[in-house]
């Protein structure tokens, strides 16, 4: 299969806009040596997918994880049950948590979480995401998108994730 049908496809989807800034953050990322890696929740590994759509991706993105499920967090990230029953799955704190966990495995140096409301819950569109850094500071970002749709939070998500890492980077 031509790679340009998957790229064309996937630009009808999302937009090109959207291959663009992954291309830029791919390219600034490649010249440090930092991996990426990815926790995500209401976006389905979509923001993991953005990286790999682009020749090279592997030289920058460590790791994607799908983390759903309250089990995923725990279980893959360690994020404490007490803490998701004291805050929800979808907060700051455990948005936090996912991020630093990342970068405290072996490999990557840059964590980014999502995890949100797509369509359902108590505040449909409501969606929390960290950046954490090895060895600095996370940074964290809440975003209130309302009754959308599950589509729109999604794509509205991954402009916020990406405009948060080139905020960060």
């Amino acid at each position: 299969m031509d790679p340009r049908l998957d790229a064309e496809a996937l630009a009808g989807v999302i937009g090109t806009d959207f291959q663009a800034r992954t291309r830029r953050l791919l390219h600034q990322l490649s010249g440090t040596g930092r991996m990426l890696a990815t926790a995500e929740s209401c976006t389905g590994g979509l923001l993991a997918s953005l990286f790999t759509d682009i020749p090279g991706a592997s030289h920058v993105l460590d790791r994607g994880l799908v983390v759903y499920s309250l089990r995923a967090k725990q279980d893959l990230l360690g994020v404490p049950e007490e803490m998701l029953e004291t805050h929800g799955a979808v907060s700051k704190p455990v948005a936090v948590a996912m991020a630093e966990a990342l970068v405290r495995q072996d490999g990557p140096d840059i964590g980014v979480s999502i995890t949100g409301y797509a369509d359902t819950g108590p505040e449909p569109g409501l969606v929390h995401m960290a950046v954490a850094h090895a060895g600095g500071d996370t940074v964290h970002r809440v975003r209130r998108f309302g009754t959308v749709g599950r589509g729109a939070v999604r794509l509205r998500t991954l402009s916020a994730a990406l405009d948060l890492l080139e905020e960060t980077l």
